[in-house]
């Protein structure tokens, strides 16, 4: 059991139990071939060997740089956010109408404590933000006068000591890991030391091979974002270049003799400077054009070649076959997105289009089925920790609202609200609902059926 200390106050950042299997050379994680390349760094005069990300320890910075390099990228995993935080999160009392759960949104002097210091809203839509575009959540827990202040740390500073146990119990913190420079260390969130003044608490997704760092999944397609990014490149090099090239320009020799000069280095001369006037002809120094120059002797019939004459060379290559390409790229990387492509405007007017219906219904399926795991992460936060911390009663949870579509016949403001927490889900009846008798829907009111529908 190690000891550490932070300021003035020590504890414990670590205790395993006796029985918890221990690994003498540490975890391994399949994000840095196999564990080989273990790194060290000095913080305070105390050595600690940590676990890079990936094999240069750059991964996650290498692919927020290309998440930011295709629009379409970051449109699809932004979608996914949006998805994630719906209309908003909250904390709810449950309750039991006959079979139906009902969820009441809950308050009380504790939470508006809470929330003076802490965003609720602003945390947890980091929380998503960071959980789809990295994989990860780095929750640092500030406690001053007894008083705790939330906030994330950003993925990309973030690295884990070597583990030897079952799980992390320190966390490196660098602005930069390609300069390792300004180092700190803080322990990891436990038991142990909740009540330090400042911890580490991750979170991420259960995957195999992946004990130290999450992987985000559009990361598998990270193949096809960078076919997708070489398309733009080609199309601005073809408006400069036409794409290949097209002209020839023959040109009797003759006429490079005749004006060239007496010697082969004034020929030279010559023959450069009028290259380069024809390429300023022809296109006005507007891009790089491609042209073939011909120098061509005197005819057969002894009649001279015209000095100078262009031939076109038809354009086979208009680029059209690289925008299809680019829409297979932006398929491949929706599905390994986990967005329905429909919903993220990506559509390319063929394939992924949609009615208004069947974007209502994609929409719906999005966030009552492709939303679960991701946001359990979040709740088993706030309900396992947060909840505790806050003294909050039993039968009161952390949520999420979803957005659901209607017509405004029914709903003038085109969509109305439905909260989630865990496996249950619902709408919030409007307040007048018992009194007007209208029947409770399963899975679209605020109360809904313990079966789960």
């Amino acid at each position: 059991m190690d000891v550490s200390r932070l300021g003035t106050t020590a504890f414990m950042t670590s205790s395993q139990p006796s029985a918890a299997v221990s690994f003498e050379e540490g975890n391994q994680d399949t994000n840095s071939a196999k564990g080989n390349n273990k790194r060290s760094v000095t913080v305070n005069k105390k050595r600690y060997d940590y676990y890079p990300w990936g094999p240069n320890n750059l991964l996650v910075n290498e692919m927020i740089d290309l998440y930011r390099s295709n629009g379409d990228v970051m449109n699809l995993v932004q979608t996914r956010a949006d998805f994630l935080f719906g209309s908003g999160v909250g904390w709810f009392k449950h309750s039991m109408d006959g079979k139906d759960l009902v969820m009441t949104p809950y308050t009380d002097a504790k939470i508006k404590q809470f929330d003076e210091l802490n965003d609720l809203h602003a945390l947890a839509n980091g929380q998503m933000t960071y959980l789809v575009e990295t994989g990860n959540v780095f929750m640092n827990h500030s406690r001053e006068d007894g008083k705790l202040t939330l906030s994330i740390r950003d993925s990309l500073t973030c690295r884990a000591v070597v583990a030897k146990g079952a799980a992390v119990d320190t966390w490196l913190l660098a602005p930069d890991w390609s300069n390792q420079k300004n180092v700190v260390a803080v322990p990891a969130y436990s038991e142990k030391t909740k009540d330090a003044p400042e911890t580490i608490l991750q979170l991420k997704r259960q995957q195999s091979g992946q004990f130290y760092y999450g992987f985000a999944i559009w990361w598998a397609a990270q193949k096809w974002i960078r076919l997708a990014n070489r398309i733009p490149d080609f199309h601005n090099n073809g408006l400069d270049t036409e794409y290949n090239a097209n002209k020839i320009c023959r040109v009797a020799e003759a006429y490079i003799d005749k004006f060239g000069g007496d010697t082969d280095e004034s020929k030279d001369k010559f023959r450069d400077d009028f290259y380069k006037s024809v390429d300023e002809i022809l296109f006005n120094k507007e891009g790089k054009r491609r042209v073939i120059f011909d120098e061509c002797a005197m005819g057969t019939d002894g009649k001279m070649v015209p000095y100078i004459e262009f031939e076109n060379i038809p354009t086979s290559l208009t680029g059209k076959e690289y925008s299809e390409l680019y829409n297979i790229a932006v398929t491949a990387f929706a599905n390994a997105s986990g967005i329905l492509s429909g919903l993220a405007g990506v559509s390319d007017g063929k394939v992924l289009g949609g009615s208004g219906s069947e974007l209502r219904v994609s929409a719906e399926y999005q966030q009552f089925y492709r939303t679960p795991r991701e946001r359990q992460v979040i709740e088993s936060y706030w309900n396992r920790h947060i909840k505790r911390e806050l003294q909050l009663p039993d039968d009161v949870f952390f949520g999420f609202k979803n957005i659901l579509l209607e017509t405004l016949d029914k709903e003038k403001s085109g969509s109305s609200k439905k909260t989630t927490s865990g496996t249950t889900a619902g709408e919030e009846e409007k307040a007048d609902s018992k009194q007007t008798g209208d029947k409770k829907q399963d899975s679209q009111k605020t109360t809904t059926k313990t079966s789960g529908k």
